[in-house]
């Protein structure tokens, strides 16, 4: 008997480690990705001479976390920030107590917001159900609101002015254990669960026809035929139908694609000849009352030993800094890094910019709960459909979103829905 064929769409963590079980249950499976790399949202760049990510970066939560796990059976370095060692330049107006006092006093702020919100009928973003508490909280000045506002839209690559205040983290639950930095290459993780994998590059799929009982994928070049296809194609590219599917998906489907959001978190990394900032503080930080630029920077040099700071923008603000080319991009970092340490810091001798907003095999970060969405909305997301489509990643997970072990999960889920039919 032949065995049963398994189409995984994308090359992503969800896409690999759902091709990784079938495979292991003795599936016949092909992986299809559009970019000429695998990883996905997964990208480590090797051109300073130490890997950087370009796109995920860390774990959140290292216990009962398989990637983490894989992560420690594969000595990859990992290393914790500590998000109270901050340096704001020339700005010494915040003592350590006054800053740690309002981190404590904006997550106080942000729950009770949302409790707040939940009493109503009408959902309303979380800015908007923030705004009448924040005089119950005297450490949150009109800087530091803005600056930790600017820290929670690089935790949702939204911010509060996008989020949902009813139901942003509602069903989302937290694993326990450090969040740390991957410093020793994201991509050994992905290159760990590719190999001995049937994985076709630069296959870019056009439209799945699920009419019939084998389901036909067509891309630029031919048609590959399957009994079982997972889709792992990310939000971005779901909400601009790129893919056609025959027939339509459900509209219930269809419905939680456009409820959903996808939300955005560029970085720029820039290397130095030399340090010109404080050798041993973790974040480097501008404040001010509102940003049209970079304001958080991490001190890569503390786990590379090489002179790199790496600026984080997410949200409306990154979108807005996508539309310049690269060199404005580095420039308006530089601006900031000015106003920290004075006009006469070296200019970077290399850098890497991102832009996620314009990725075309992803179309954004990760996906976040908007004004009107729900965590229902990732569980039908994650529904599949005829028993023959499958559907992964980070955006079909409502426990874990926007997370990499959450699309890991993902895709080991539906690997094991498709082994229970067979079985069954």
């Amino acid at each position: 008997m032949n065995k049963p064929t398994v189409l995984v769409i994308g090359a992503g963590l969800a896409g690999l480690a759902a091709a990784r079980k079938c495979q292991q249950e003795g599936l016949n499976v092909t992986v299809l990705e559009a970019n000429s790399r695998t990883g996905g949202r997964i990208w480590t760049d090797y051109s300073m001479g130490v890997p950087m990510e370009r796109g995920a970066i860390m774990f959140h939560g290292t216990q009962n976390n398989p990637v983490a796990d894989i992560a420690t059976n594969l000595n990859i370095k990992l290393s914790t920030v500590d998000t109270s060692s901050l340096d704001f330049g020339n700005d010494k107006k915040f003592s350590l107590t006054q800053l740690n006092a309002s981190h404590d006093q904006f997550w106080e702020l942000v729950h009770k917001a949302g409790v707040e919100a939940r009493k109503t009928q009408e959902d309303k973003s979380l800015f908007e159900a923030m705004l009448p508490l924040l005089n119950e909280y005297p450490t949150l000045n009109e800087e530091m609101f803005a600056w930790r506002n600017y820290f929670l839209s690089l935790h949702s690559a939204a911010g509060a002015k996008l989020l949902s205040a009813q139901n942003w983290v509602k069903d989302e639950l937290s694993l326990e254990g450090d969040y740390p930095f991957v410093i020793g290459g994201y991509d050994k993780i992905i290159h760990y669960l590719s190999r001995d994998l049937n994985i076709k590059l630069n296959t870019k799929i056009t439209e799945i026809d699920y009419q019939q009982q084998i389901i036909s994928v067509k891309t630029q070049n031919e048609v590959f035929n399957a009994s079982y296809v997972i889709v792992t194609i990310p939000l971005g590219v779901l909400k601009r139908q790129e893919v056609q599917f025959k027939p339509a998906l459900p509209k219930e489907k269809q419905n939680a694609i456009n409820s959903l959001a996808m939300g955005i978190l560029d970085r720029v990394i820039l290397k130095f000849d030399t340090i010109f900032w404080p050798e041993q503080t973790h974040i480097l930080g501008m404040l001010a009352k509102e940003y049209n630029s970079f304001a958080w920077f991490n001190n890569y040099h503390l786990y590379t030993k090489v002179p790199i700071l790496v600026g984080a923008v997410a949200g409306a603000l990154a979108q807005e800094l996508e539309q310049l080319d690269d060199e404005a991009i580095v420039e308006k970092a530089m601006d900031s890094l000015k106003q920290l340490y004075g006009p006469h810091i070296p200019k970077p001798k290399a850098y890497i910019v991102n832009k996620w907003g314009q990725a075309p095999f992803t179309y954004g970060a990760y996906s976040y709960i908007p004004v009107g969405a729900s965590g229902k909305d990732y569980d039908e997301l994650a529904q599949s459909v005829a028993d023959r489509l499958f559907f992964a990643g980070e955006a079909t997970i409502k426990e874990y979103p926007g997370t990499v072990h959450g699309a890991y999960l993902s895709g080991v889920r539906e690997a094991k829905k498709i082994i229970d039919l067979i079985r069954n």
